[in-house]
């Protein structure tokens, strides 16, 4: 039996996942979506799926093509999905439906590129989430990480990274949604401490919606301390975190 569709009388919010602003969002990027009878129960997916305690997301984009979205959590006040691959540029209708037939919506703006870079805290704030991978002389690999996590203080601490030996290459690899879709790598601007960055690799990560951003650290920002990374693509600004370089 079908489900009776109820318009919701609530507003829903879907923001960049890794920031939590406002501004558009780009295809395949990762969604936070808050509201009200988003589902009727809480439920996390081991995988990402299409329909999640029976709530589904659509999107339709503004060339009127409607898809589902890929689902990875649901709560009544809150629903992660993934905004569909092929979604045009241009205002698109994202639409939830609950389990009960309870259907909230929002009209969004969808751009190709709308890089988000995701914090140790989840807030889009503070230090940056990633790890640090050294290369030695002989082109052996070690991962370090960025930050620790201090339960006395109850709070993430930063590691500092050492760059100072000329014998090795030292990348920061960070983790966002966004910008996958991104243009060619000339239109990548990252800058820290008034220094430009190299780009290593910006792109496509290692799970559905999430991107990747390799940097390497110039042999100029040792001794820096505390530093604010800018990141830019296709002219649009990421949300600034930080790193520690001892």
């Amino acid at each position: 039996e079908a489900r009776q569709l109820i318009p919701a009388a609530e507003p829903l919010a879907c923001v960049n996942a890794a920031t939590y602003a406002l501004g558009s969002l780009a295809p395949d990027s990762l969604v936070a979506a808050f509201g009200k009878r988003l589902a009727t129960e809480t439920k996390a997916a081991g995988q990402w799926t299409a329909s999640l305690a029976e709530t589904t997301v659509s999107v339709t984009d503004a060339q009127g093509e409607k898809r589902n979205a890929y689902i990875l959590f649901v709560s009544p006040t809150q629903v992660n999905f993934v905004i569909p691959t092929g979604t045009a540029s241009g205002m698109a209708l994202i639409e939830i439906t609950s389990a009960d037939g309870y259907v909230t919506s929002v009209t969004r703006n969808i751009a190709a590129v709308a890089p988000g870079l995701f914090s140790v805290d989840a807030t889009g704030n503070g230090w940056a989430s990633g790890v640090v991978l050294r290369v030695f002389a002989d082109q052996s690999q070690k991962y370090e990480p960025l930050v620790q996590y201090d339960s006395l203080t109850q709070q993430f601490v930063s590691l500092p990274i050492t760059i100072n030996n000329p014998d090795e290459k030292v990348f920061l690899v960070l983790f966002g949604t966004g910008w996958r879709w991104r243009s060619e790598i000339a239109a990548i601007s990252l800058r820290a401490g008034g220094v430009n960055l190299p780009v290593q690799y910006c792109g496509i990560g290692p799970l559905l919606g999430l991107d990747q951003m390799n940097i390497e650290l110039p042999a100029s920002l040792a001794g820096r301390g505390n530093l604010v990374l800018e990141v830019t693509i296709d002219g649009q600004t990421a949300n600034p975190l930080r790193f520690n370089v001892k």
